[in-house]
């Protein structure tokens, strides 16, 4: 080592040498110190050279470690296949011989952390892609993917897929693409078949490259695209479209209809002293009592189009829903029981045709929901009145009915949709929703097949 001090000081290249004599000592400065590189004598006394570089090779990290030897190269080639960068020969040792390799492993060194660097971004990008990445056999045999395509699969990790076929079928129906027959695969579409039951539909683009690990095989590196999300919005987009031109077109009938009625109704009231003590009174009555019914119906329609205007006053719900129990009790099916509970004088602002609408409504909906058990409707201020919070009336209708199943839960308020096939119009709910809109409140549901349902609407006191 002494040689090799003489040497660098003669080199070209300033350099600075620490010197230890034992392992013991190179290994507590080099915990202590960062170097450049590393020149280890595998002569040190009280140990073999190759146990010496064992010892110092985790500490150096990342300095290179050159072996100085003079046993031969049968004990340089051990050394190098155990991790030294390079090795030089005592007896023939030069400054230039030193200086070189100090270059060249040094070098060498940071080369190498500049590439596991990049690895480790490339790694870390495709690890974070919002896309699934995958490498596969030329079969289709999955070898890596990355967490997005367990997503996509449906698994908790990414071993539930490595050395299983990519779970793949054609989206036209064609069935399992033959990737050991395919070179390269460009935007398909594709169903993937997740491992929870479900299906994405999915965009596949992949391309055959050389094996890494053995140049005579090809593999596939490729992405899958989840296209459900883009699916759906794209379906949510078409359905609001699509509505919106039915709203429009419903509210224009609607809007005529309306015109119509009216003037049905005043003939009506012009005949009305002829036919009462007639044998035409019955049909005039009937007559009346259709055009009362259809004339509520295009009131509902306009409503939920936002095409009839809803007036902006004081009223008292509590006074409401008492003027209405009357009527509402003689609808109760037979064997249902009825209750109201008002617990609040509370006033709301709003229309009192609407508010109306909105509490018949929920309470029919409950009575053709219940074949046994009850209906019960209260009125009372929020839990949350008081508490910092805004004022508001908490209006709950509960049944003891059936119960609403959970796969349609979420769109028992879009318009013209009904559990009662051709007995029901699908307007009543999404009326409900249209009105507590327009007061500025809100409504939620909870239902449990077979026990019943309760449906909260929350209105901002005035």
């Amino acid at each position: 080592m002494a040689r090799a001090r003489l040497l660098l000081s003669r080199a070209p290249t300033e350099s600075r040498l620490t010197l230890a004599s034992t392992l013991e000592n190179a290994c507590q400065r080099l915990a202590e110190e960062s170097f450049d590189a590393v020149l280890l004598d595998l002569t040190l006394p009280g140990i073999s050279g190759l146990d010496a570089l064992t010892s110092v090779l985790p500490l150096c990290a990342p300095a290179p470690v050159i072996v100085l030897t003079g046993v031969g190269p049968g004990m340089a080639s051990q050394a190098l296949r155990r991790g030294a960068a390079d090795y030089l020969e005592k007896g023939t040792l030069t400054a230039d011989a030193l200086e070189r390799s100090l270059r060249y492993s040094i070098d060498r060194a940071a080369a190498r952390r500049a590439y596991d660097a990049a690895t480790w971004r490339s790694r870390r990008l495709v690890w974070r892609a919002p896309i699934g990445i995958f490498r596969a056999d030329r079969r289709g045999v999955l070898l890596d993917v990355n967490p997005a395509l367990e997503a996509i699969a449906g698994v908790a990790t990414g071993e539930e897929l490595l050395g299983r076929t990519l779970p793949i079928r054609m989206a036209d129906g064609s069935g399992r693409p033959d990737l050991s027959r395919l070179e390269v695969l460009d935007a398909v579409n594709v169903v993937v078949e997740r491992a929870d039951g479900f299906e994405a539909a999915c965009s596949l683009s992949a391309h055959l490259v050389p094996d890494d690990d053995r140049d005579d095989e090809m593999v596939w590196e490729g992405f899958l695209v989840d296209r459900s999300m883009q699916h759906a919005m794209e379906n949510r987009i078409a359905e609001a479209e699509r509505l919106r031109a039915l709203g429009e077109f419903s509210a224009g009938v609607a809007h005529d209809l309306n015109n119509t009625l009216q003037i049905i109704r005043a003939a009506s009231e012009i005949l009305r002293p002829g036919l009462v003590e007639t044998d035409y009174e019955p049909e005039y009555e009937t007559l009346a009592e259709a055009t009362e019914r259809a004339s509520r119906m295009v009131s509902k329609i306009l409503t939920y189009c936002g095409r009839a205007g809803l007036d902006r006053v004081p009223l008292r719900p509590d006074e409401l829903l008492r003027r209405m129990e009357p009527g509402l009790r003689v609808m109760v099916p037979e064997g249902v029981r009825f209750a109201v509970d008002v617990e609040t004088d509370w006033s709301v602002v709003g229309d009192v045709s609407a508010i109306e609408q909105l509490v018949q409504n929920l309470v029919v909906n409950a009575f053709l929901s219940t074949q046994a058990g009850g209906v019960d409707v209260s009125l009372r201020p929020s839990p949350a009145s008081g508490d910092g919070e805004r004022d508001e009336l908490l209006l709950e209708v509960r049944d003891t009915g059936c119960g609403i199943p959970e796969s349609i839960r979420n769109t028992i308020f879009d318009p013209f949709m009904t559990t009662r096939g051709g007995e029901g119009t699908g307007l009543g709910l999404s009326v409900v929703k249209g009105v507590v809109e327009h007061h500025g409140g809100w409504i939620e549901v909870d239902s449990e097949v077979g026990v019943g349902t309760l449906f909260r609407v929350g209105l901002p006191r005035a």
